[in-house]
């Protein structure tokens, strides 16, 4: 039954090809269509506690029923041929092509990855998986008692998604593919925007292998999280958006774009911040364009965006007071000021300036450098008003594990950011590309305003992530224009290889080592983190097992690990 899900997906993406005549197309539409349609059915199952099996296949198979036979009726197989496929590909010259081919095993790797190895991300541990074992148990989504708040209170998009592979396959072994196929679609989405931002074929490959080979992104497209999930929710919000303010808005991309936002808000808070500027930009050039009669857009628009987050909203107002509490922790800054706000873009951006294969002089340098800006402007680097938590040691420092999926710097696309920006500024055609440099100034907005309202974090890398995939466009289309071929060719062929160490030595699931994805068995990959607490979590699920327990109450400290002992519990049952 869990192959529904993705059968479903995937037709739709041939009934949508058939209108649209385009695959990139085709393949963004359908994937909103999809998670609007999990929410909209997670929400309406649980009203009646009938999240389970049998609801759960029975509604997959009426969706894949209807689609099948409106396919059939129309003739939509039949008219795909493989030349409208892979046609444009045989056309590329023979480094293109291999540029693609290297984007392909860069997503056939971070795929096997995701296949392998069951979820071990902290925060999928914490609050993610265990979320959605409470939801499964209770066959509700409605919140429940927990000493860990942000189980409850954290955007659900990602996890309903999780919760339907989980009741249909009976366990977790599909739930990394989210993250993969979400990064497939952003891939293919990034290069629909480059597209919108004038860059031709060669700029828009370039934007792609960009966006496959960001170091965080890598790492994290192979676990249960939700990065790359509301990645791909911002970059449909933000293609629908281009293709609105290019043409005019319409009601089928009005539909497009408010569905993905609500989708994105569902699934993470920071995409507030990450839309405003880009939804202001819209706004303005909309209400140029259609005077009054943008109002009904507008707030048709609205409606959509909150029916989808609405049974969301409704469950922490009830349960905290507030649609948006984050209770009892407090995500944005204390206190507003210019050398708070500055403060904060350092330490943001000084979590990709150094790459860790840079002699440690280096990097303690860099350190070193922020610390006395910090004291030029008389702010503490560490402040609780303005940091989430101490980088360790109770000195400011950002050389953390490179290899690690929630501290990775994305070095080398930050500086080609840097480099874009610069030849963007100095060159007269660029200047002249409107979109362009509206589209450069509302992306760097995002990442400005973000600065501006969240508390900084060493975490705060992977949170950049939509940040650097917005900015792959901006690079693809300075490398194919601005740069000789040769060099912009190097500086792929460099990133290509850049990539290799996260591919096969992620610190969670390396190919190589005591903890290798092949050699270890699945439940000691759970423990990959934290492999000491293997024993403890068994032992306890045994105890539990022979003293007959049927009824346990959980009582832990905030941000411990819950899933692991679902996961010991269920193995101890099963023998």
């Amino acid at each position: 039954m869990v192959a529904l899900p993705f059968t479903a997906v995937t037709v739709l993406i041939f009934l949508l090809y058939s209108k649209y005549h385009s695959w990139r197309d085709a393949v963004l539409a359908a994937s909103v269509m999809w998670g609007v349609f999990i929410v909209l059915t997670t929400e309406i199952l649980s009203l009646f506690s009938g999240i389970n099996f049998t609801s759960l296949s029975i509604i997959w198979f009426i969706l894949n029923a209807i689609l099948l036979f409106i396919c059939f009726k129309y003739k939509v197989f039949s008219n795909v041929s493989p030349n409208q496929i892979f046609g444009k590909y045989r056309k590329l010259n023979v480094l293109n092509q291999l540029f693609i081919i290297s984007v392909i095993i860069i997503i056939l790797a971070i795929g096997l990855v995701a296949a392998i190895t069951p979820p071990n991300n902290w925060d999928t541990m914490a609050y993610v998986m265990p979320r959605i074992m409470h939801w499964i148990q209770n066959h509700s989504v409605n919140h429940y008692p927990t000493h860990y708040t942000p189980q409850l209170y954290n955007g659900p998009g990602a996890e309903f998604i999780l919760m339907h592979l989980q009741v249909l396959s009976g366990g977790d072994h599909f739930n990394n593919l989210i993250q993969w196929l979400s990064l497939i679609a952003c891939l293919i989405g990034s290069s629909l925007i480059a597209k919108q931002l004038g860059a031709n074929l060669r700029g828009q490959i370039f934007t792609i292998i960009l966006c496959a080979t960001i170091p965080v992104g890598i790492l994290h497209g192979s676990n249960s999280k939700n990065t790359w999930v509301v990645s791909l929710w911002l970059i449909c919000l933000i293609y629908y958006s281009m293709l609105m303010i290019k043409t005019r808005p319409s009601w089928r991309l009005v539909l497009g774009a408010s569905s993905s936002l609500g989708l994105a808000v569902l699934t993470k808070g920071t995409s507030y911040i990450y839309a405003l500027p880009f939804l202001l930009w819209l706004f303005f050039v909309s209400a140029q364009q259609l005077r009054l009669k943008v109002f009904p857009y507008l707030i048709g628009g609205f409606i959509t965006t909150l029916v989808i987050n609405s049974g969301h909203y409704i469950r922490n107002y009830l349960v905290f007071g507030s649609p948006l509490s984050t209770y009892p922790y407090k995500w944005s800054n204390d206190i507003y000021s210019v050398p708070i706000f500055i403060s904060n873009v350092i330490r943001n951006i000084s979590l990709h300036l150094i790459p860790p294969f840079l002699y440690n002089e280096v990097r303690e340098f860099s350190d070193r450098l922020i610390i006395g800006i910090h004291k030029f402007l008389q702010v503490d680097p560490l402040d609780t008003k303005t940091t989430l938590m101490e980088s360790g040691g109770g000195q400011f420092s950002t050389q953390l594990q490179p290899l690690f999926e929630d501290t990775a710097g994305n070095h080398f696309h930050f500086w080609f950011s840097i480099l874009a920006i610069v030849f963007i500024i100095a060159n007269n055609k660029c200047n002249k590309n409107s979109y362009l440099a509206v589209y450069l100034l509302t992306t760097v907005s995002s990442f400005l305003l973000f600065c501006l309202i969240i508390k900084w974090q060493i975490w705060h890398s992977r949170l950049h992530l939509p940040f650097f995939i917005l900015f792959c466009p901006i690079i693809g289309i300075v490398f194919s224009t601005l740069l000789k071929p040769r060099v912009s060719q190097y500086l792929i062929l460099l990133i290509l290889i850049m990539t290799i160490p996260y591919l096969g030595l992620n610190d969670l699931r390396p190919f190589m080592g005591s903890r290798s994805i092949f050699t270890n068995d699945r439940i000691s990959l759970y423990f990959a983190a934290r492999i000491p607490l293997k024993e403890d979590y068994l032992g306890v699920a045994s105890l539990l097992h022979q003293q007959k327990c049927e009824n346990i109450g959980i009582i832990q400290r905030p941000d411990s690990w819950e899933y692991p002992l679902w996961v010991a519990i269920n193995k101890e049952a099963k023998r």
